[in-house]
């Protein structure tokens, strides 16, 4: 069953690009972006606790299969504030931990690396 976060995204998402595709103006790659990032902006909002524990699975999953994308750090962002607002603070240190050992034993640092290790300094 969806949460109201994923409704409002997909509501959203859908509606931005069924605008883009009567005007033609990106490519279809360009516009699921664009729509994607609006979406996660306007329904930031209607976060839940079982959106936070999907979020913490699919961290899970990624850093299990070896790879983390851009989205994968967002949520992780997502989820360490989440966890700072509401003073969990055991699990926010346990998902900096995850993290930085995966960018240390794959030998993965990058623009995402950065984009982390930015987030944990300030």
């Amino acid at each position: 069953m969806k949460t109201a976060y994923e409704k409002c995204k997909e509501k959203i998402t859908n509606k931005i690009l069924k605008s883009y595709e009567k005007k033609n103006k990106f490519n279809r790659k360009q516009s699921i972006a664009i729509a994607l990032s609006i979406s996660e902006k306007k329904c930031k909002t209607k976060l839940s606790k079982k959106d936070f524990d999907k979020m913490e699975l699919n961290i899970d999953k990624m850093i299990s299969r070896g790879k983390i994308q851009r989205t994968g750090l967002k949520n992780t962002i997502y989820l360490l504030n989440y966890y700072k607002l509401n003073k969990q603070y055991y699990k926010k240190i346990t998902l900096e931990n995850k993290i930085l050992k995966f960018i240390i034993i794959n030998s993965n640092y990058n623009k995402i690396s950065d984009e982390f290790i930015k987030y944990i300094t300030k």
